[in-house]
């Protein structure tokens, strides 16, 4: 069948598996708009999946390459991958730490979250950022409306709308490409 481009809903038709109780076909209209945006999110989903197993393929390989080599699987492996892990730290409890829902605990209908990329919070951007995304689906998205202020550079905060907004789906989206934005810098923060 062809679709007209110009045409903004198509329909769709659900038939029952053969067998069910219901027989007839549910239909729908979906908007051409949404399913384009699906597969916008899907494709780029689809593409950091790619770039993260080539990467840890190509750690695997290195990984393999070192143990070939004469070392045993459990010695320790310098700047293998891009984590930092310092001996002695409780690491279970860090990771645990990071799993904990401590986000759901903060309360207020207008969260306005403040992100500074400076010290050790710019050593672990990389999770921050995926903690922060994960964030608003699962906290922000409940709210009456929110904010994101960076802090670029020292004395330099960078807010991302001028007022607080409705968390709709493009606006959560807007705000993952503020997040995918942050850059990690050296030195003190004064905001005073």
């Amino acid at each position: 069948q062809t679709i007209d481009p110009r045409q903004s809903y198509l329909s769709v038709a659900i038939r029952p598996k053969a067998g069910a109780t219901a027989t007839a076909a549910m239909h729908y209209s979906l908007a051409r708009i949404d399913i384009i945006d699906f597969e916008r999110l899907c494709r780029k989903k689809i593409e950091e999946v790619r770039a993260r197993l080539d990467y840890f393929q190509r750690c695997h390989a290195a990984l393999e390459s070192v143990v070939d080599r004469g070392a045993g699987v459990d010695d320790y492996a310098v700047n293998m991958l891009p984590y930092s892990y310092r001996v002695g730290e409780d690491f279970c409890s860090l990771i645990s730490e990071a799993d904990a829902q401590a986000f759901g605990r903060c309360e207020g209908m207008r969260p306005v979250i403040v992100v500074d990329g400076s010290g050790a919070l710019g050593e672990a951007l990389l999770f921050v950022r995926a903690a922060l995304k994960r964030m608003l689906y699962s906290f922000v998205v409940t709210k009456s409306s929110f904010n994101l202020v960076k802090i670029a550079a020292p004395s330099r905060p960078i807010i991302w709308e001028e007022t607080s907004v409705t968390p709709t789906v493009q606006k959560l989206r807007d705000a993952e490409t503020f997040l995918d934005s942050l850059r990690p810098f050296r030195g003190p923060v004064d905001l005073a």
